[in-house]
């Protein structure tokens, strides 16, 4: 007997929502699934080459410039339509023009929507059967705090991705010279910390380097690295098998700014799979993920950052003992299997649901709009209801 089929609709395959979705591929291909998933991309002019190299493995599950006519037949044959949702063109352009025949709709935010421009808004809410947060940070956002009989709370479900074991192995520690903090991910102040290059300058520790991966767009940060005695930083632009390079790390910095977009934020989870002691500041995702000084370490500001990976260096039997905590933690709670099972039963709840048309809401402030400005009008909307940043 064919398995539910669920259509994933994304603009891309990149970063981690690529590890993910792959991922997903991956488990659907054994018995213990009770989904087969297929993904359409929306955009075939921004894949990178190892995305497009994994989409080579799934021939007949991922669809790559393929015509809106084709789309349709897909949302047509599917018993459920997954939207990978965070503030992208493509993203508002497929909700607010392609005609949706009946369809169950689960809406996968990939963001926090906690800040602008990366916000929840009602239109994509109302727009789902199931709003499925990676994070469960979102449930702060007042759409879901202040319900006001529409329905917005009892839609929200969450789902925590898992890292692929297998995809990494087992992770064996490189000798180095040196102390080794990494940091892997988005190289840009719209997400990164805007003092991230002065507090690793600040950190005093002997012979320590910070190697830093990630597309660096036009060398940006790399040149401003040059203020700060570039030889403690290592550019290694994006770098496809991070294992080789979490092997190498003592301990994975990532502090991001208080409003950045992430939600579940693989690269953390990674790290601590690798048994590396993460330091990260105590925004409302990471708070999520990790257990300040048994899992990882949380700080609230910049000096604290700067003292939490000289207190690490100084002591490495605390490095060891984060370090174990976090994998084991990792490997008890975020095994494929299991998280895998738990997305399953949202789609089974999705299953118990009638198929129905809808149309996206396109007003915006009490005016209609296209979607090519949409997400800026949604950017600078006034709102019934505050967004968390402007609250918090």
């Amino acid at each position: 007997m064919d398995k539910p089929v669920v259509l994933h609709v994304t603009p891309h395959l990149n970063g981690g929502l690529g590890r993910v979705l792959f991922s997903t591929l991956k488990h659907a291909k054994g018995e213990a699934s009770k989904f087969s998933h297929e993904i359409f991309i929306t955009d075939d002019k921004h894949l990178g080459q190892a995305s497009l190299d994994q989409c080579a493995e799934y021939p007949d599950q991922i669809h790559i410039g393929k015509s809106d006519r084709f789309l349709k037949s897909k949302i047509d044959a599917a018993d459920i339509v997954q939207i990978e949702f965070w503030n992208h063109p493509l993203i508002y352009r497929f909700l607010a023009c392609t005609p949706m025949p009946p369809a169950r709709v689960v809406v996968c935010c990939h963001v926090t929507g906690l800040s602008r421009p990366n916000v929840i808004t009602e239109n994509v809410v109302n727009f789902s059967d199931i709003f499925l947060a990676t994070s469960r940070a979102s449930s702060n956002h007042p759409l879901f705090q202040l319900d006001s009989g529409g329905g917005h709370a009892g839609k929200l479900c969450y789902v925590t991705y898992p890292v692929d074991f297998a995809r990494f192995g087992t992770f064996r520690p490189k000798a180095h010279d040196g102390f080794n903090v990494g940091y892997i991910g988005t190289l840009d102040y719209s997400k990164l910390h805007r003092d991230f290059l002065r507090m690793c300058a600040s950190v005093d520790v002997p012979g320590v380097k910070f190697i830093i991966c990630g597309e660096d767009q036009d060398g940006t940060l790399e040149a401003e690295a040059q203020q700060y005695g570039a030889g403690n930083f290592e550019f290694k632009g994006f770098t496809e098998d991070v294992k080789s390079v979490l092997e190498t790390l003592d301990v994975f910095g990532y502090p991001l700014n208080p409003a950045h977009f992430g939600s579940g934020e693989q690269a953390i989870i990674e790290a601590m799979y690798a048994g590396l002691p993460v330091v990260a500041f105590s925004n409302p995702p990471e708070k999520e993920i990790i257990a300040d000084n048994h899992t990882g370490l949380l700080v609230d500001d910049e000096r604290a950052y700067v003292q939490a990976i000289e207190t690490l260096y100084r002591d490495p039997a605390e490095r060891a003992r984060i370090g174990r905590n976090a994998q084991s933690h990792i490997v008890r709670r975020l095994a494929p299997e299991r998280c895998f099972a738990d997305l399953d039963q949202v789609y089974e709840e999705a299953m118990s649901m009638k198929k129905k048309p809808r149309n996206f809401n396109m007003s915006v402030g009490g005016r209609k709009d296209s979607w090519r400005n949409l997400g800026a009008r949604l950017f600078r909307a006034p709102r019934r209801i505050p967004y968390f940043s402007e609250v918090g």
